[in-house]
């Protein structure tokens, strides 16, 4: 890692080749901790998605489950707020003066 400016160039390795971004220093970890789930998600194909001659295909293959996952946690927290939302909607109203 190199310093420019306040960033500092990161070496990640995404199926065997070797990619180098400039980030800010407090972000190479976030980088990092990226790559390690893109492997960990492309290392998570199997059966006739792994046979996939086409690198391209096994990144968009393991794009679309990381963006699946995403959204799918993203809806789990929507829900979430929204349950704790109505539950404090409900202590308002006890607390309320009738």
């Amino acid at each position: 890692m190199a310093a420019t400016d306040g960033k500092v160039i990161s070496s990640v390795e995404v199926l065997g080749t070797s990619y180098q971004f400039e980030v800010a220093g407090d972000e190479v970890e976030l980088l990092q901790a990226s790559t390690a789930l893109l492997n960990r998600t492309l290392g998570s194909i199997s059966g006739p998605a792994r046979a996939l001659a086409d690198d391209r295909e096994r990144l968009t293959l393991a794009a679309l489950r990381l963006c699946r996952q995403q959204l799918l946690e993203q809806r789990q927290q929507q829900q979430q707020m929204q349950r704790l939302q109505q539950q404090l909607a409900v202590m308002q109203a006890a607390l309320d003066p009738i």
